[in-house]
């Protein structure tokens, strides 16, 4: 297979997955960002990483409360997950800026934690944060995930401690800068346009 060395300016592993990251505050404000430089840490115990830049209002939201979810959505909704991911503040804010973005979502009270999820994301993971790194222009947040919720229709129980039907699922991915699931382009994320540290993605 030929290859071509290009710059790591571009630096992704292809496909991402995009979820919708939530918290909340000492004055009870949420924050929803919509991330894709996440993943699996561990399995035992159960810890999960997400990057952040520092001016992130969700980061802060983080750092007070030190507990978050990560809510995981398919590509049906790839418009709101856009949306989230474009404007900055906190969830009010944002439904008071864009209404229509948030018609069909809704946020439930999680069961451990403060931070709420989003309830139309198939698949939602309540997490307490261990630590923080900080990489270059980013905190990278480490989260113990203490129980998960999925859409009922979803939950398959081919293992002992539960499962999703994947082949139901349409998972929300980010390749470059462009939305795709099911091998379906969606649109073009406008996150990195403009973020004052877009050009650096």
């Amino acid at each position: 297979m030929q290859k071509r060395q290009f710059s790591p300016n571009r630096l992704s592993l292809y496909p991402k997955p995009v979820v919708v990251v939530t918290s909340i505050n000492n004055l009870s404000e949420i924050g929803a960002a919509t991330i894709a430089w996440n993943g699996i840490v561990s399995s035992r115990p159960q810890v999960i990483s997400v990057s952040f830049l520092p001016d992130s209002f969700t980061r802060k939201c983080i750092f007070e409360s030190r507990e978050f979810v990560i809510n995981v959505p398919d590509g049906s909704l790839w418009k709101e997950v856009n949306f989230l991911g474009s404007v900055s503040g906190a969830w009010d804010n944002k439904l008071r800026s864009y209404p229509p973005a948030f018609q069909s979502l809704s946020l439930s009270p999680s069961t451990l934690i403060r931070a709420p999820r989003v309830n139309e994301f198939y698949l939602n993971l309540e997490c307490r944060m261990l630590r923080s790194v900080q990489i270059g222009l980013y905190d990278c947040i480490f989260g113990e995930v203490l129980t998960m919720h999925c859409d009922a229709s979803l939950f398959v129980a081919d293992h002992p401690k539960g499962n999703i039907d994947f082949k139901s699922v349409q998972p929300l991915v980010c390749l470059g800068d462009q939305y795709w699931t099911g091998g379906r382009f969606l649109g073009i994320s406008t996150e990195n346009k403009i973020h004052p540290h877009g050009s650096e993605h």
